[in-house]
């Protein structure tokens, strides 16, 4: 199948200008450094943890003039990352959807997968937001440019035949990272990615699409049903494509 026409609509999540302030004086927990990045650690949580997510959030967030703070703490044996977020994201219905997103990164990329709790915070590090990690980012691999989460009803092994699959079709994608979530429902499987909606009008991009997931039931899921989510860099629906 000729792709070009799906890669061009191709969307991208980009969670950006969030975490801004340093904390006001108060008992917020030893401190570890890296960069920019302060990572405040108490109540369970210990300095190699705040350490190896600091270098984390060094090399994610990069290099900026303004210090950007966040405490890790234990609810028994549950991270919790705690994070400072502007006035003006604090009730952004988008934004947050996408910082749950960050929260399920996190979990992959520093906690070994362990599902973790995420809280949004004012500069006080008073709780504004609890943001739980949505279902169907429960689980997560990452190769490449293409980051896949999977839902508790998909079995690891259906996720890293899709992911191979992705990897051939979406392999010169134009962005640096290509998030994709893949759940079930019944028998058939729904695989979501962003996209952007007016391009994704275009009828050779749909049918492209279509015929995508017709090969995807034949080579990834033994024959199962599979459709096409288009969503947003929030995960929000726009449409759905079955063949």
């Amino acid at each position: 199948m000729n792709s070009n026409p799906i890669r061009a609509v191709i969307g991208l999540i980009a969670i950006g200008a969030f975490v801004y302030f340093t904390f006001f004086a108060g008992n917020y927990g030893a401190k570890v450094t890296e960069g920019n990045i302060e990572v405040y650690y108490k109540d369970g949580a210990t300095k190699e943890q705040a350490q190896t997510l600091a270098s984390h959030l060094s090399r994610v967030w990069g290099a900026a003039p303004d210090k950007r703070s966040v405490q890790l703490v234990k609810n028994g044996d549950t991270p919790r990352f705690r994070m400072v977020v502007k006035p003006e994201f604090q009730n952004d219905a988008n934004f947050l959807a996408q910082l749950g997103i960050f929260g399920a990164q996190l979990s992959r990329d520093v906690f070994g997968g362990v599902p973790i709790e995420l809280e949004a915070c004012d500069d006080h590090l008073k709780t504004v937001k609890a943001l739980p990690i949505p279902p169907a980012f429960r689980h997560g691999i990452l190769k490449g440019k293409i980051e896949l989460f999977y839902g508790d009803g998909v079995a690891k092994a259906e996720a890293e035949k899709l992911l191979a699959s992705l990897e051939k079709e979406f392999a010169n994608a134009p962005v640096p990272l290509l998030t994709v979530t893949l759940t079930k429902r019944d028998a058939t499987f729904t695989v979501s990615m962003p996209y952007d909606p007016e391009k994704l009008k275009a009828p050779e991009v749909r049918a492209a699409l279509k015929t995508y997931c017709t090969a995807l039931s034949q080579t990834a899921f033994d024959g199962a049903p599979v459709e096409w989510a288009a969503v947003d860099p929030s995960f929000n629906l726009i449409e759905v494509l079955k063949p």
